[in-house]
Formats: C-alpha cells, structure tokens, sequence
C-alpha cells in the first residue's frame, strides 16, 4: 500500500450524465519516481428512481513517473447505487479493467484485470463523505503474474 492523494472534480450535465476528471499523486516513499496519474471519466444512468439507480462509468487513464508516460488504461463498470437509506447511499460497481504499457515491444506489455467497488456515502449540507472498498484482481500477460489488491479509501468533496 502507498499513501496518496487524489482530486475529482465532477460535473453534472443532467440527471442522467456527467463527466469527471481526476488527477492522483503517490505522497509514499515506496519507490525513488516520482508517481501520479490523471484520468477522465464519465457517469451515465439509465434510470432516473429516487430508490435505486443504475449505469455505467467508463473511464481512461493514464500514469505518469518522472513527468514521462508508464502507461495507461480504462475500465468499464457497472454500478447500481442504492440511495433509500437516508441519510447513507450505498453503492456496488464491477467491471473489467485493462492496462497497458509498451504495446511496440517484440512481447507487448500489458494485463487486465476485474474490479469490484462497494462504498457508502453521505452528503451533509454541500459536504460528501464516502467510504470505499475496492478489490481487485490483475493479471499482468507480459509476464504471468496474477495479482490480488484491497485498497480502502475515505473521501471529503463539496458540492458546488
């Protein structure tokens, strides 16, 4: 595990969509690069109930290390938020995840992999608090590993 940081800034277009953008940074000391990534993304609902709803959040992503491109990737998850739970909303998504690196290589380097997000929010006047579990399996073809990751996550964000 690292410690780290990460801003989202969200916008929403409609009910039904909105796009994010977010950039990440590696504050450990795990390795000597300097590490840290942004990503665009999307949230698109196909139901618009006060109960439950649910969708899609496509995403593309790319990592930095030193200032110069270590690779890239996107992920397609399927979510269902449960929000009936006043004054919670819970929420589950999964989705498959791929990633590469340097695709030009006589062996291509790159995996995928299946994530599984379960959190909790709650807003409080404009303030969000979220709690999030993620785990995720990966599969790196370049060499063959197989890699299990839990990474919890606690966030704050405001509401415009």
């Amino acid at each position: 595990l690292a410690s780290g940081g990460e801003a989202t800034f969200r916008y929403g277009f409609s009910n039904n969509y909105a796009m994010q953008l977010k950039g990440w940074y590696d504050f450990s000391d795990n390795v000597e690069q300097e590490r840290w990534g942004l990503s665009i993304g999307s949230m698109i609902v196909f139901n618009d109930s006060s109960d439950y709803r649910f969708g899609i959040m496509p995403n593309l992503a790319l990592a930095f290390d030193d200032g110069s491109i270590e690779g890239g990737g996107g992920y397609i998850p399927f979510t269902l938020w449960i929000n009936n739970y006043d004054p919670f909303n819970f929420y589950i998504a999964a989705g498959p995840v791929i990633g590469l690196r340097d695709i030009t290589a006589t062996k291509s380097q790159w995996g995928w992999g299946i994530i599984l997000n379960a959190g909790a929010a709650m807003i409080i006047n404009n303030i969000t608090l979220n709690v999030e579990f993620s785990a995720i399996k990966q599969v790196n073809e370049y060499n063959g590993n197989k890699n299990y990751f839990f990474s919890p996550s606690i966030n704050i964000g405001y509401i415009f």
